[in-house]
């Protein structure tokens, strides 16, 4: 059994994330700021979504527009995930790994959030105002491995992601491109470089290439920490719905 107000906590972290999110697609072209577009869109989305599965009472859209909406999402971060390994597989170097993670993890908790939308339990405490989370039914109850398998992923998402809060310890924090990393270590300051790496690998590749991989984006990106911030909270709170439905 569960404390009432947890439910309502998590969907109230879910709402904060969304309309942060949704400032940040709209102050970032005005402040001439790079931020991650798909991202954003996709945190907006799935936290207005979660909100509404854990407080009914929040719910915003008809549970099969939704689906749809993950549908077009899980196929958009399909699609750059092929993109990405077919224009960079065999270049080698690390951070090829960590951008195709980045599509390959929002693929996954798009996956996840169709997943609870089919195996949710329909009717009863959601028609009654309450919780509309719980163990999965139909046909859905059988997959058992599924849920696990999002949980795996999602803890290490999240796990990765704070990590990487903890290394970079520049009050700044620069994106660095793979020159520009190899000069300032080799200048010195390699602890905090490290940092400043990392902080750049858990963004997407957007943070140095361009929509169409033809060129380097150097304007300087948007609070990278919050952003990782918010990713984290995602992955927690999706991890919290995928266990009730367990």
């Amino acid at each position: 059994m569960q404390p009432d107000w947890l439910p309502d906590s998590f969907a109230g972290v879910m709402i904060t994330v969304s309309i942060y999110c949704s400032v940040r697609l709209l102050a970032s072209r005005r402040l001439r700021r790079q931020i991650n577009v798909d991202v954003n869109i996709a945190h907006v989305t799935m936290g207005v979504a979660m909100a509404g599965m854990l407080v009914p009472a929040l719910t915003t859209l008809p549970t099969g527009l939704w689906e749809a909406i993950f549908v077009g999402l899980a196929g958009w971060f399909s699609w750059h995930s092929v993109r990405f390994i077919a224009r960079h597989l065999g270049q080698g170097g690390g951070h090829d790994l960590h951008h195709v993670s980045h599509y390959l993890t929002h693929l996954v908790m798009s996956c996840a959030m169709l997943y609870m939308y089919l195996a949710a339990p329909t009717g009863g405490a959601a028609n009654a105002g309450g919780m509309s989370m719980g163990a999965a039914t139909g046909a859905t109850a059988n997959f058992v491995g599924l849920p696990l398998f999002f949980l795996i992923v999602l803890s290490v998402s999240a796990v990765w992601h704070i990590d990487s809060l903890s290394v970079s310890s520049s009050p700044e924090p620069a994106v660095l491109g793979v020159a520009g990393a190899s000069e300032s270590m080799q200048g010195g300051g390699g602890s905090n470089v490290q940092g400043q790496t990392m902080l750049a690998d858990a963004l997407s590749p957007s943070v140095t290439e361009t929509p169409d991989g033809s060129a380097f984006d150097d304007r300087p990106f948007m609070a990278p920490r919050l952003e990782m911030a918010c990713h984290i909270a995602m992955c927690v709170t999706m991890g919290y719905m995928l266990i009730l439905m367990l």
